[in-house]
Protein backbone atom coordinates (compact mmCIF):
# COMPACT_ATOMS: atom_id res chain seq x y z
CA UNK A 1 0.00 0.00 0.00
CA UNK A 2 1.28 3.58 -0.59
CA UNK A 3 2.00 5.84 2.11
CA UNK A 4 0.42 8.59 -0.62
CA UNK A 5 -2.81 6.96 -0.64
CA UNK A 6 -4.65 5.73 -3.38
CA UNK A 7 -2.61 7.07 -6.16
CA UNK A 8 -1.39 6.08 -9.31
CA UNK A 9 1.63 4.08 -10.23
CA UNK A 10 3.08 7.14 -11.72
CA UNK A 11 2.39 9.61 -9.60
CA UNK A 12 3.71 7.27 -7.28
CA UNK A 13 7.02 7.13 -8.85
CA UNK A 14 7.12 10.62 -9.36
CA UNK A 15 7.26 11.41 -5.83
CA UNK A 16 9.38 9.01 -4.96
CA UNK A 17 11.76 10.74 -7.60
CA UNK A 18 10.92 13.92 -5.77
CA UNK A 19 12.33 12.14 -2.88
CA UNK A 20 16.32 12.53 -3.18
CA UNK A 21 16.07 16.14 -4.63
CA UNK A 22 17.64 19.13 -2.50
CA UNK A 23 14.68 20.45 -0.23
CA UNK A 24 14.38 23.39 -2.83
CA UNK A 25 13.79 21.57 -5.92
CA UNK A 26 11.56 19.20 -3.83
CA UNK A 27 9.23 21.81 -3.04
CA UNK A 28 8.89 23.11 -6.77
CA UNK A 29 8.34 19.51 -8.52
CA UNK A 30 5.64 18.84 -5.51
CA UNK A 31 4.07 22.48 -6.22
CA UNK A 32 4.29 21.00 -10.39
CA UNK A 33 2.43 17.83 -9.44
CA UNK A 34 -0.37 19.07 -7.50
CA UNK A 35 -1.28 21.30 -11.13
CA UNK A 36 -0.90 17.97 -12.99
CA UNK A 37 -3.02 15.97 -10.69
CA UNK A 38 -5.30 17.88 -9.00
CA UNK A 39 -7.73 14.95 -8.46
CA UNK A 40 -4.74 13.47 -5.78
CA UNK A 41 -4.00 17.01 -4.19
CA UNK A 42 -4.35 16.07 -0.33
CA UNK A 43 -2.37 12.92 -1.14
CA UNK A 44 0.68 15.14 -2.89
CA UNK A 45 -0.15 17.86 -0.32
CA UNK A 46 0.71 15.40 2.76
CA UNK A 47 4.14 14.19 1.48
CA UNK A 48 4.95 18.00 0.87
CA UNK A 49 3.98 18.76 4.13
CA UNK A 50 4.46 15.63 6.94
CA UNK A 51 6.84 17.06 9.46
CA UNK A 52 9.94 14.79 10.88
CA UNK A 53 8.98 13.77 14.29
CA UNK A 54 10.67 15.28 16.93
CA UNK A 55 13.71 13.71 18.37
CA UNK A 56 15.91 15.22 21.20
CA UNK A 57 19.20 14.81 22.52
CA UNK A 58 20.51 12.44 24.67
CA UNK A 59 16.92 10.24 23.80
CA UNK A 60 17.18 6.38 23.33
CA UNK A 61 17.38 5.19 20.54
CA UNK A 62 15.63 1.29 21.44
CA UNK A 63 17.77 -0.65 24.07
CA UNK A 64 21.29 0.06 22.77
CA UNK A 65 21.76 3.48 21.23
CA UNK A 66 21.56 7.20 23.24
CA UNK A 67 21.25 9.68 20.31
CA UNK A 68 23.51 12.71 20.99
CA UNK A 69 23.14 14.99 17.69
CA UNK A 70 22.22 15.00 14.24
CA UNK A 71 24.87 15.54 11.76
CA UNK A 72 23.16 14.87 8.57
CA UNK A 73 19.72 14.87 6.55
CA UNK A 74 18.81 13.29 3.38
CA UNK A 75 15.61 13.04 1.28
CA UNK A 76 14.83 9.85 2.74
CA UNK A 77 16.71 9.44 5.84
CA UNK A 78 18.17 11.13 8.94
CA UNK A 79 21.69 11.01 10.57
CA UNK A 80 22.88 11.43 14.34
CA UNK A 81 26.06 10.55 16.05
CA UNK A 82 24.74 7.90 18.57
CA UNK A 83 26.63 6.26 21.85
CA UNK A 84 26.33 2.59 21.20
CA UNK A 85 25.93 1.47 24.77
CA UNK A 86 26.99 -1.80 24.58
CA UNK A 87 30.00 -1.51 22.70
CA UNK A 88 30.85 2.23 24.47
CA UNK A 89 31.61 3.55 20.96
CA UNK A 90 30.41 6.57 19.07
CA UNK A 91 28.24 5.66 15.78
CA UNK A 92 26.56 7.27 13.16
CA UNK A 93 22.87 5.84 13.25
CA UNK A 94 21.05 6.19 10.00
CA UNK A 95 17.04 6.08 10.54
CA UNK A 96 13.90 6.05 7.87
CA UNK A 97 12.21 9.71 7.77
CA UNK A 98 8.64 9.26 9.47
CA UNK A 99 7.04 10.60 6.20
CA UNK A 100 8.39 7.37 4.45
CA UNK A 101 7.38 4.67 7.30
CA UNK A 102 5.09 2.21 5.64
CA UNK A 103 6.63 2.93 1.99
CA UNK A 104 7.51 -0.34 0.90
CA UNK A 105 9.77 1.08 -2.26
CA UNK A 106 11.59 3.68 -0.16
CA UNK A 107 11.77 1.32 2.84
CA UNK A 108 13.04 -1.56 0.91
CA UNK A 109 15.93 0.31 -0.94
CA UNK A 110 16.89 2.12 2.95
CA UNK A 111 17.48 -0.83 4.14
CA UNK A 112 19.32 -2.74 1.05
CA UNK A 113 21.39 0.78 1.34
CA UNK A 114 22.96 -1.32 4.59
CA UNK A 115 22.77 -4.57 3.06
CA UNK A 116 25.20 -3.81 0.07
CA UNK A 117 27.31 -1.60 1.79
CA UNK A 118 27.94 -4.63 4.54
CA UNK A 119 28.73 -6.76 1.60
CA UNK A 120 31.66 -4.98 0.68
CA UNK A 121 34.66 -5.32 2.97
CA UNK A 122 36.90 -2.81 1.97
CA UNK A 123 39.03 0.00 3.88
CA UNK A 124 37.28 2.75 1.52
CA UNK A 125 33.94 2.17 2.41
CA UNK A 126 31.62 2.90 4.62
CA UNK A 127 31.45 -0.15 7.47
CA UNK A 128 27.90 -0.94 8.69
CA UNK A 129 27.30 -2.32 12.12
CA UNK A 130 24.08 -2.79 12.94
CA UNK A 131 20.65 -2.95 11.15
CA UNK A 132 17.19 -2.76 12.48
CA UNK A 133 13.62 -1.38 13.11
CA UNK A 134 12.79 0.48 16.26
CA UNK A 135 9.12 1.12 17.16
CA UNK A 136 8.42 0.78 13.21
CA UNK A 137 11.16 3.06 11.81
CA UNK A 138 13.96 1.29 9.97
CA UNK A 139 17.38 2.17 10.95
CA UNK A 140 20.91 1.36 10.71
CA UNK A 141 23.99 1.48 12.47
CA UNK A 142 27.61 2.52 11.00
CA UNK A 143 30.51 3.92 11.70
CA UNK A 144 30.96 7.77 12.79
CA UNK A 145 33.02 9.33 9.65
CA UNK A 146 34.79 12.70 10.80
CA UNK A 147 35.67 14.23 8.03
CA UNK A 148 33.80 16.70 5.00
CA UNK A 149 32.51 15.10 1.78
CA UNK A 150 34.88 15.58 -1.41
CA UNK A 151 32.59 18.09 -2.73
CA UNK A 152 33.67 20.58 -0.17
CA UNK A 153 37.33 19.64 0.05
CA UNK A 154 37.67 20.51 -3.75
CA UNK A 155 36.40 23.38 -3.47
CA UNK A 156 38.26 24.64 -0.44
CA UNK A 157 41.38 24.53 -2.49
CA UNK A 158 42.62 27.60 -3.87
CA UNK A 159 44.09 26.12 -6.96
CA UNK A 160 44.31 23.14 -9.56
CA UNK A 161 48.25 23.54 -9.11
CA UNK A 162 47.99 22.30 -5.46
CA UNK A 163 45.11 20.04 -5.24
CA UNK A 164 45.74 17.64 -8.45
CA UNK A 165 48.49 14.81 -7.14
CA UNK A 166 46.26 14.86 -3.74
CA UNK A 167 42.87 14.90 -5.43
CA UNK A 168 43.70 12.06 -7.90
CA UNK A 169 44.82 10.01 -4.97
CA UNK A 170 41.51 10.48 -3.27
CA UNK A 171 39.86 9.38 -6.95
CA UNK A 172 41.86 6.11 -6.73
CA UNK A 173 40.43 5.57 -3.27
CA UNK A 174 36.90 6.06 -4.73
CA UNK A 175 37.14 3.60 -7.59
CA UNK A 176 38.94 0.84 -5.19
CA UNK A 177 35.60 0.86 -3.11
CA UNK A 178 34.09 0.67 -6.42
CA UNK A 179 36.18 -2.09 -8.06
CA UNK A 180 35.40 -4.16 -4.37
CA UNK A 181 31.83 -3.68 -5.12
CA UNK A 182 31.58 -4.90 -8.28
CA UNK A 183 33.50 -7.50 -7.26
CA UNK A 184 30.90 -8.53 -5.24
CA UNK A 185 28.20 -8.31 -7.77
CA UNK A 186 27.47 -4.47 -6.76
CA UNK A 187 26.99 -0.94 -8.59
CA UNK A 188 27.23 1.94 -6.69
CA UNK A 189 25.11 4.08 -9.19
CA UNK A 190 25.56 7.63 -7.87
CA UNK A 191 29.03 7.87 -7.37
CA UNK A 192 30.04 11.41 -7.31
CA UNK A 193 31.99 13.88 -4.69
CA UNK A 194 29.15 14.39 -2.16
CA UNK A 195 28.76 10.61 -1.58
CA UNK A 196 33.15 10.24 -0.78
CA UNK A 197 34.12 11.40 2.58
CA UNK A 198 37.34 12.90 3.00
CA UNK A 199 38.60 11.93 6.55
CA UNK A 200 40.80 13.58 9.15
CA UNK A 201 42.86 10.85 8.69
CA UNK A 202 43.81 11.41 4.86
CA UNK A 203 41.65 8.45 3.59
CA UNK A 204 38.27 8.19 1.64
CA UNK A 205 35.44 6.69 2.95
CA UNK A 206 32.30 6.03 0.11
CA UNK A 207 28.98 6.04 1.32
CA UNK A 208 25.26 6.44 0.32
CA UNK A 209 24.60 2.96 -1.20
CA UNK A 210 20.76 3.82 -1.11
CA UNK A 211 20.86 3.74 -5.06
CA UNK A 212 23.10 0.66 -5.92
CA UNK A 213 21.68 -2.89 -7.16
CA UNK A 214 23.09 -6.14 -7.29
CA UNK A 215 23.81 -6.82 -10.89
CA UNK A 216 22.16 -10.00 -10.85
CA UNK A 217 19.22 -8.88 -9.60
CA UNK A 218 15.89 -7.65 -11.23
CA UNK A 219 15.11 -5.76 -8.38
CA UNK A 220 11.56 -3.44 -8.76
CA UNK A 221 13.66 -0.51 -7.43
CA UNK A 222 16.00 -1.27 -10.67
CA UNK A 223 13.33 -1.28 -13.24
CA UNK A 224 10.34 1.23 -14.22
CA UNK A 225 10.58 4.67 -15.93
CA UNK A 226 12.36 6.33 -13.55
CA UNK A 227 16.29 6.85 -13.39
CA UNK A 228 18.03 6.52 -9.63
CA UNK A 229 21.07 8.25 -9.26
CA UNK A 230 22.14 12.05 -9.75
CA UNK A 231 21.93 12.93 -13.22
CA UNK A 232 24.60 15.44 -13.84
CA UNK A 233 27.02 12.24 -13.12
CA UNK A 234 24.92 9.83 -14.56
CA UNK A 235 25.84 7.48 -18.05
CA UNK A 236 23.41 7.45 -20.94
CA UNK A 237 22.79 4.07 -20.57
CA UNK A 238 21.20 5.20 -16.53
CA UNK A 239 19.92 8.07 -17.61
CA UNK A 240 18.10 6.29 -20.33
CA UNK A 241 16.55 3.85 -17.80
CA UNK A 242 18.43 0.57 -19.50
CA UNK A 243 18.87 -1.27 -16.81
CA UNK A 244 20.23 -4.34 -17.82
CA UNK A 245 22.95 -2.35 -19.59
CA UNK A 246 23.99 -0.54 -16.33
CA UNK A 247 26.99 -2.59 -14.44
CA UNK A 248 30.52 -1.84 -13.67
CA UNK A 249 31.00 -0.10 -16.55
CA UNK A 250 28.23 2.55 -15.47
CA UNK A 251 30.21 3.17 -12.44
CA UNK A 252 33.53 3.52 -14.47
CA UNK A 253 31.69 6.85 -16.37
CA UNK A 254 30.72 8.55 -12.61
CA UNK A 255 34.49 7.99 -11.86
CA UNK A 256 34.80 10.24 -15.01
CA UNK A 257 32.24 12.44 -14.05
CA UNK A 258 34.65 13.09 -10.70
CA UNK A 259 37.23 13.89 -12.40
CA UNK A 260 35.74 16.10 -14.86
CA UNK A 261 34.42 18.34 -11.78
CA UNK A 262 38.07 18.24 -10.41
CA UNK A 263 39.86 19.20 -13.00
CA UNK A 264 37.29 21.39 -14.88
CA UNK A 265 35.44 22.75 -11.76
CA UNK A 266 32.06 21.47 -13.07
CA UNK A 267 30.77 17.64 -13.69
CA UNK A 268 30.40 16.85 -17.42
CA UNK A 269 26.58 18.41 -18.10
CA UNK A 270 25.81 21.55 -16.67
CA UNK A 271 22.28 23.22 -17.37
CA UNK A 272 21.00 26.74 -16.36
CA UNK A 273 19.19 26.92 -12.61
CA UNK A 274 16.19 26.96 -12.13
CA UNK A 275 12.73 24.42 -11.67
CA UNK A 276 13.01 22.55 -15.01
CA UNK A 277 17.31 22.39 -14.28
CA UNK A 278 17.39 18.14 -13.04
CA UNK A 279 14.75 17.68 -16.35
CA UNK A 280 17.04 19.48 -18.39
CA UNK A 281 20.49 17.18 -17.07
CA UNK A 282 19.05 14.38 -17.45
CA UNK A 283 18.04 14.98 -20.62
CA UNK A 284 21.25 15.62 -22.01
CA UNK A 285 22.71 12.89 -19.93
CA UNK A 286 19.90 10.85 -22.12
CA UNK A 287 21.07 11.79 -25.25
CA UNK A 288 24.92 11.24 -24.30
CA UNK A 289 25.72 15.31 -24.98
CA UNK A 290 29.02 14.71 -23.67
CA UNK A 291 31.08 17.39 -26.06
CA UNK A 292 30.40 20.66 -24.20
CA UNK A 293 32.28 18.72 -21.24
CA UNK A 294 34.56 16.88 -23.50
CA UNK A 295 36.46 20.86 -24.29
CA UNK A 296 36.17 22.05 -20.77
CA UNK A 297 38.44 19.04 -20.27
CA UNK A 298 40.55 19.22 -23.27
CA UNK A 299 41.02 22.77 -22.16
CA UNK A 300 42.08 21.85 -18.39
CA UNK A 301 45.62 22.83 -17.31
CA UNK A 302 46.42 19.38 -16.51
CA UNK A 303 48.87 16.78 -18.01
CA UNK A 304 47.36 15.04 -21.31
CA UNK A 305 47.34 11.55 -19.80
CA UNK A 306 44.87 12.83 -16.92
CA UNK A 307 43.01 14.29 -19.79
CA UNK A 308 42.68 10.86 -21.59
CA UNK A 309 41.67 8.80 -18.12
CA UNK A 310 38.60 10.93 -17.73
CA UNK A 311 37.94 11.42 -21.64
CA UNK A 312 37.70 7.62 -21.93
CA UNK A 313 35.68 6.96 -18.58
CA UNK A 314 33.08 9.09 -20.20
CA UNK A 315 32.88 7.43 -23.38
CA UNK A 316 29.05 7.82 -24.34
CA UNK A 317 29.55 3.49 -25.19
CA UNK A 318 30.37 1.36 -22.47
CA UNK A 319 32.66 -0.71 -24.36
CA UNK A 320 35.18 2.24 -24.80
CA UNK A 321 35.10 2.74 -21.20
CA UNK A 322 38.57 1.55 -19.18
CA UNK A 323 37.56 -2.00 -18.06
CA UNK A 324 37.05 -1.67 -14.56
CA UNK A 325 37.24 0.71 -11.96
CA UNK A 326 40.42 -1.14 -10.92
CA UNK A 327 42.26 -0.09 -14.51
CA UNK A 328 41.01 3.55 -13.36
CA UNK A 329 42.76 3.75 -10.10
CA UNK A 330 46.02 2.12 -11.81
CA UNK A 331 46.03 4.79 -14.50
CA UNK A 332 45.79 7.58 -11.64
CA UNK A 333 47.94 5.73 -9.79
CA UNK A 334 50.60 5.86 -12.74
CA UNK A 335 50.32 9.76 -12.69
CA UNK A 336 51.84 10.25 -8.93
CA UNK A 337 55.09 8.39 -10.04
Amino acid sequence: MSAFGSISDSLESLLLAAVDAPEAERRLAVARLHDRYPAHASAIASFATVSELRIDRDARFGPRYRLEREIGRGGVGVVWQALDLELRRSVAIKFLRTEYIGTESIARRFVEEARFAARVPHGNVVRIFDLGECEGRAYFAMELLRGEPLSRAWSRRRSLTDRLDTCLAMVQDVARAAHAAHLHGIVHRDLKPSNAVLLDSGDVKVVDWGMSKAVESSHAHSSGSTPLGTPAYMSPEQARCEHDRVDARSDVFALGAMLCELITAGPPYVAPGGPTRQARVLELAARAMLAPARARIERAPVRRSVRDVALRCLAANPEDRPPSAAAVADALRREET
